[in-house]
């Protein structure tokens, strides 16, 4: 009771107060200090109260996925007008980034994939696999090969044009060039009348050869025809007939012995006349051969002044390095068939999680505008991979350069067009040049003509006859035979067998496919009987012996036409054509420096292989469990995230990043028009491009033009209809809501996949850059066309009951744990402030305990009047007056 007092009579208390005896003083401060201890716990008690009628104000949505929480809204109320659709995409991006990382985290945390897919889904690869690929190519070594050939390069003397005169040497070679197809044939390796052909020498059998040109058989057929003619022997007739029979007889037994004995005496004739052609070659072209000389030499010296062209360079396996890479490259800018493991993130991978979880927007969607603190933990695993990623990542850019492929493409080009220069004679062999060249005229002597004009022609004449001899000459010619045998001795009793023996029939008709067949076909050879009597001229074998001499001596005097220096027959037109385009091609060479340009995407590689294994040492699923347990246990009753379905996380994320894509191409209207237009004039101008590589280049990749500027104009149509179906929306207050969106525009179905990058980057290969308003339109279209919009078609169907699932998986997480760990967090910073409070007070009492026990110096009337003082709030003790005020 006396403590009850305490506020209302203070007077009365102290002076109670002061009469008790030192106990009884005790024990009422002891009573004091509970007062005030229980007056904090009933004030802790009160909040309490209160929060839990808060609690029961805001109950947390439960049921079933797909099952949306009481909105408060009539059923028939209408649409709201809310922001247009960049406002929507602007709200929805929030999303994406967190969706993406969320999926990549519980991916990686359970081993379905690893950092290596990751990075392939951040580069937009097919898979992991074109990464291991970039990784494991030997770039010193192409490095060093390429630096070969750029010193190589370098070394060529400036100023060099041209290497061959082409129209002189054309000139000169093409007066013996005839000289190329008799490379390796024997001729005369020194003056003998040995070489003079067997049979000129021998004169064998010449004369029965200037008979062929008469047609003995028909003679015989026409006396054999009188003979039958008649009705009984007739002497004359018979003598007639005779007569006829003896020189095609002769002639039958001529061509089937004599005649191969002949043609064996031509075997060595072969080499008499490769002779005389080659050696009546060269002395007619002295003058020619002789100029050669220092036209072949400038050639020599071009030559020898681009080391490219010795075979002391590796063409080849540059060659195969080069295709390896344009092959890669080619792979690297092939995209993923199916969903990629990165729609949400792109650029916004290196934000902090910290930074986008505070996002307002972001907690009212996914926890009714409370804090999303327990995210970052469940974000543990990509939080460390984004923060090894940086490494690997600068190096994007340099690997994707659009201007490698164009880089490696001309190296090959070029290393081609060099390997083909390394095909032309050796160096070693030009030493032999003035040696090959030497030349020197031999008058020719009398009777050379004659030789000359019908050697060839009897050879040729000969093989004629000898190819129409009939397969039955030898039973024609016994036929013959018998009938001139019958004809001798024929009489009146034996002239009606003759006419009827089968023998003659026989004979009259070999006899005229003889005729039809032999002689009529050679007996047009002229040249070839004229040849004959040529070589019947008793003075032939004389000419023949002073002409071998003069071949022999015409063949000691040149050399062109010994087989070592054929090699100089390998300078034909189109060779020579060819080497001149070397030194544009080092001039070329001089001013692309591919070598350079290729250096940094050959550096880069080692750089991506050591980042790829800093991811290595990210923990995983089954050595992270400590960790993790760590961070949980900073937070009081940490949940752990479920996602019942992962992949509604990344379907979601297509969905967004899709649909700001759409709001891009709609806002790119200026840039499509300007892509349209200026692209025919592209096509038009491509012709003009003086480089052969770079026009062949932009052929290639222009010729597609009309197919993909048709693609955009259809993509663009499908995207105004999308748009036209979005209603505007207030501000999602769930994931329910951010669903309807991709509910209105599910039905619209998306198929074009577009790669503008090539044409943007081909604008750099036209002679002088003439197309900015193009390029800078080009690149903004770059992103929003490529988008896989197949698979946005079908994120588009599943986007709405992918949130309605993960509606659910968050409520399951920002749930009634997370209000309590609230009202703890609350609950404690009170209680702190409660125990200050309550310190305070104690320390005040004990300054008034101490008052009165001094009270000697102050005096009771005066303690009185204090603590009268105290109560009204104008005590001198500026502490215990705040308290009792």
């Amino acid at each position: 009771m006396a403590i009850g007092n305490f506020l209302k009579k203070p007077k009365e208390f102290f002076e109670l107060f002061r009469q008790s005896n030192s106990v009884s003083k005790m024990r009422i401060a002891c009573v004091l200090w509970i007062l005030f201890i229980e007056l904090v716990k009933s004030f802790d008690d009160d909040i309490n109260t209160s929060w839990n009628r808060f609690d029961r104000a805001a109950p947390t949505p439960k049921g079933p996925p797909g099952k949306a929480p009481p909105t408060g809204k009539p059923k028939n109320s209408s649409v709201p007008t809310g922001p247009s659709l960049p406002s929507i995409v602007s709200r929805h991006m929030k999303l994406a980034p967190i969706f993406n990382a969320l999926y990549i985290d519980i991916e990686l945390s359970k081993g379905q994939i690893d950092a290596a897919d990751v990075v392939a889904g951040l580069w937009n690869l097919k898979d992991k696999t074109v990464l291991n690929k970039l990784v494991s190519l030997d770039n010193k070594q192409l490095s060093t090969m390429l630096n070969t050939l750029d010193e190589k390069i370098k070394k060529v003397p400036a100023g060099l044009t041209q290497i061959a005169d082409v129209d002189a040497i054309s000139e000169k070679m093409g007066k013996v060039d005839v000289l190329k197809d008799r490379a390796g044939r024997e001729v005369f390796q020194s003056a003998s009348k040995g070489n003079v052909p067997k049979f000129i020498r021998d004169k064998t059998y010449l004369g029965d050869l200037a008979s062929l040109k008469v047609d003995p058989a028909q003679q015989v057929l026409q006396n054999l025809s009188i003979l039958e003619s008649l009705d009984s022997a007739d002497s004359t007739a018979q003598l007639n007939t005779r007569l006829a029979t003896i020189p095609l007889y002769s002639l039958m037994r001529w061509l089937a012995e004599k005649l191969p004995l002949l043609m064996k005496n031509l075997e060595d004739t072969q080499i008499f006349s490769d002779s005389l052609t080659t050696a009546s070659i060269l002395n007619n072209n002295v003058v020619d051969i002789v100029a050669l000389t220092p036209l072949l030499t400038s050639v020599k010296t071009g030559i020898s002044s681009i080391p490219l062209a010795n075979m002391d360079i590796d063409i080849v396996r540059p060659q195969k390095f080069l295709e390896q890479i344009a092959f890669l490259i080619s792979e690297l800018n092939t995209p993923a068939d199916g969903l990629p493991i990165d729609p949400g993130l792109g650029s916004r991978i290196n934000s902090t999680i910290a930074s986008v979880l505070q996002d307002k927007t972001l907690r009212q969607i996914l926890n009714n505008g409370k804090k999303l603190d327990g995210l970052e933990s469940a974000l543990a695993t990509f939080t460390e991979f984004t923060r090894k990623l940086p490494k690997i990542e600068k190096q994007k850019n340099v690997i994707f350069e659009p201007n490698n492929f164009i880089t490696v493409m001309y190296s090959l080009k070029v290393l081609k067009d060099i390997g083909s220069f390394q095909q032309l004679p050796d160096q070693d062999k030009f030493t032999e040049l003035t040696a090959c060249l030497t030349s020197q005229a031999i008058d020719e002597p009398d009777g050379l003509d004659v030789i000359r004009n019908h050697f060839d022609n009897f050879l040729s004449g000969l093989q004629t006859v000898q190819s129409k001899i009939p397969s039955t000459l030898n039973a024609t010619k016994k036929s013959l035979s018998k009938i001139d045998d019958d004809v001798l001795v024929l009489d009146d009793d034996s002239f009606a067998d003759f006419k009827e023996d089968p023998v003659l029939a026989t004979l009259k008709t070999a006899l005229a496919e003889m005729s039809e067949n032999f002689f009529k076909p050679i007996s047009t050879e002229e040249k070839f009987y004229e040849a004959v009597e040529a070589f019947l001229d008793k003075n032939i074998l004389d000419t023949f012996e002073k002409s071998e001499e003069w071949i022999s001596k015409v063949l000691a005097a040149n050399t062109l036409h010994h087989e070592k220096c054929q090699f100089i027959f390998q300078f034909d037109n189109n060779t020579l054509t060819k080497l001149n385009k070397l030194p544009k091609i080092i001039y070329s060479m001089k001013t692309q420096k591919p070598a350079e340009k290729l250096k940094p995407f050959l550096q880069a590689i080692p750089l991506v292989k050591s980042g790829l294994e800093d991811f290595s040492e990210i923990p995983s699923s089954k050595n992270q469990s400590s960790e993790n347990s760590k961070i949980q246990n900073s937070s009081k009753n940490m949940k752990k995230l479920k996602i019942t379905n992962p992949e509604n996380l990344l379907t979601v994320a297509h969905a967004i990043r899709s649909l700001e894509k759409i709001n891009e191409i709609h806002n790119l209207d200026k840039e499509l028009a300007t892509v349209i237009q200026q692209g025919d004039i592209v096509l038009a101008v491509i012709g003009n491009v003086s480089n052969p590589i770079n026009k062949e280049m932009l052929e290639k990749i222009w010729k597609n033009f009309p197919v993909i500027k048709g693609d955009m104009i259809r993509l663009k149509k499908k995207i105004l209809e999308a748009i036209k179906v979005i209603k505007p929306q207030d501000p999602e207050k769930n994931l329910e809501d951010v669903g309807k969106v991709y509910e209105s525009i599910r039905k619209f179905s998306f198929n074009e996949r577009i790669d503008l990058r090539p044409f943007r980057k081909s604008l750099d290969l036209f002679d002088a850059p003439g197309f900015p308003e193009m390029q800078t339109s080009l690149k903004k279209l770059e992103d929003p066309y490529f988008g896989n919009w197949w698979e946005a078609h079908k994120s588009f169907q599943k986007a709405q009951k992918a949130l309605k699932e993960l509606q659910w998986d968050f409520e399951q997480f920002f749930g009634p744990k997370d209000v309590e760990r609230e009202r703890d967090e609350q609950s404690e910073y009170i209680l702190s402030w409660m125990w200050t409070l309550s310190t305070i007070i104690f320390f005040e009492f004990c300054t008034l305990m101490a008052l009165c026990a001094i009270n000697k110096c102050l005096g009771f009337d005066e303690l009185v009047k204090e603590l009268d003082g105290i109560k009204n709030g104008q005590s001198k003790f500026i502490i215990s007056g705040f308290f009792f005020r």
